[in-house]
């Protein structure tokens, strides 16, 4: 049976005498559902105390059969509360700005619908206040932005549900809106050379010189790095010497640390870039995320490079990256090597993401073949003409500056060879006589003591090219078992 009783104390009046002194309300005392003795404060009424100290012990002995309320407590509880807890819990493995965005997106709809506590939640507020949400211009939010206000909502709700301060997530139920993503397209090889070029005397734009963005579209295009991991970079991400890059776990899309090779010129032009940096600096002092799309928009437009094509193909930030994936696929990158540099998962396919493996020279193989963009600064001589990594002439609206074309005489390639449609070499003695103009001539075999070997091949240019024939031009030494 539970006890009421008044507590005593023993204080000192202003004479110095002792007297035992009551307290102004009853007190509790009864046994909880484990058997320990509980003392809780009641009221200054008796009968009320005796009625709460009754209540208590129903709440213990339902509780010894499993029949009370284990969340009561939680219930209890302010949102704001838990929502301080939830931060805590957001903080280990995600950014700083992650954490503030979720958290004000939850609070703003928790506000918006007025849910002061747990058993206030209740899901068709939330549609309808999503639903009618505005946006600073007065419009309502895209089905994108209504999505990532639900997604945080959601995070919270079932994070109460996994630390067993809930039973069930009363928003579990909702589901996302359709969303229609902008078809986004990759640039081409004169669009790249065309915007580096007019980047690069660009004025000083979005924070950050021209010289500067230009070499972040290179990284961007060469390394397919997402708007949030390029902002993590700092100098001492970079390793010159072994041409790589780090990107931190808490920065990339799965969760985990990202390794990225670079071309090894790239990084001893990378190295000069940041001479002047200290490791712990931003690498590029990049715009806010929302703001890169409308930097990269600018330099487009400066460089005649049309944002939206005839197909309706729109160029976004992330059109870099999908210029690295379009680059892998022409330069004959394997499947499994592009899904290691773009860093895609495929759990579909067992067989290929599991059971096929790709050694680290087979990805450097993959990242040094693709195209020699020229580095921002760079003074070459080059012809008029270029191609893409197809093989296609590319005609460009404006000419490209001699210094970021690259050396090329009506190709993508110096070693590149027309060919025609039964494997034949078109116009031979022009591209023979192109080639070897400016190439020492082939060691003359006439002088030495040897035998010529009656299997070789005549040195001749006729029949030193073709199906079934040497495919290189002008080799000095020859060897028919190579050949074939």
């Amino acid at each position: 049976m539970a006890s009421v009783f008044r507590r005593r104390r023993t204080v000192t009046d202003g004479t110095g005498r002792k007297k035992v002194k009551k307290s102004g309300s009853w007190y509790i005392e009864y046994r909880d559902k484990d058997g320990k003795v509980r003392r809780v404060k009641g009221y200054r009424d008796l009968t009320a105390t005796r009625q709460k100290a009754a209540q208590l012990e129903r709440q213990a002995e339902r509780a010894q059969v499993g029949l009370t309320d284990q969340f009561a407590e939680h219930k209890k509880r302010s949102l704001s509360e838990h929502l301080q807890d939830f931060r805590k819990s957001l903080t280990a493995g995600n950014s700083d700005a992650h954490v503030r965005i979720t958290l004000a997106r939850i609070k703003r709809v928790f506000d918006g619908c007025g849910f002061c506590y747990w058993s206030d939640i209740q899901a068709n507020k939330i549609m309808d206040f999503l639903a009618n949400l505005k946006k600073r211009s007065g419009d309502t939010i895209s089905n994108t932005t209504f999505n990532h206000y639900l997604t945080s909502v959601r995070m919270f709700c079932a994070w109460m549900v996994r630390e067993r301060r809930s039973a069930e997530s009363p928003v579990a139920y909702l589901k996302r809106l359709k969303t229609v993503e902008a078809d986004r397209r990759p640039l081409g090889f004169d669009e790249v050379c065309r915007l580096l070029a007019v980047t690069e005397k660009a004025p000083f734009r979005f924070g950050m010189s021209g010289f500067a963005r230009a070499v972040l579209y290179l990284m961007g295009i060469e390394t397919g790095l997402r708007v949030r991991e390029l902002q993590s970079l700092t100098v001492g991400s970079f390793d010159f010497d072994s041409a790589t890059v780090t990107v931190k776990p808490e920065f990339c899309k799965d969760g985990k640390k990202a390794v990225q090779l670079l071309k090894h010129k790239r990084a001893a032009q990378l190295r000069a870039f940041f001479a002047d940096k200290l490791p712990n600096a931003k690498a590029f002092d990049m715009p806010s995320h929302y703001r890169t799309a409308k930097m990269l928009h600018a330099d487009c437009q400066a460089a005649n490079i049309p944002i939206v094509d005839d197909t309706g193909l729109k160029i976004v930030f992330h059109s870099l990256r999908h210029t690295l994936a379009t680059e892998l696929d022409r330069t004959g990158a394997s499947l499994k090597e592009q899904m290691t540099i773009m860093r895609h998962s495929d759990k579909s396919n067992l067989t290929l993401g599991t059971y096929t493996h790709v050694q680290i020279y087979d990805i450097r193989r993959a990242v040094e073949n693709l195209p020699d963009y020229p580095w921002p600064g760079t003074q070459e001589k080059v012809g008029a003409m270029a191609t893409g990594t197809d093989g296609r002439e590319i005609s460009t609206d404006r000419p490209l500056t001699g210094k970021w074309t690259g050396k090329r005489t009506g190709t993508a390639y110096p070693d590149s060879v027309s060919m025609s449609s039964n494997g034949t070499v078109k116009n031979q003695q022009e591209h023979v006589a192109a080639i070897t103009a400016d190439t020492p001539k082939p060691l003359n075999l006439a002088g030495l003591e040897t035998k010529k070997d009656p299997a070789s091949f005549p040195d001749n240019g006729e029949k030193s090219i073709g199906p079934g024939r040497i495919r290189t031009y002008d080799q000095w030494i020859m060897s028919p078992l190579l050949c074939r």
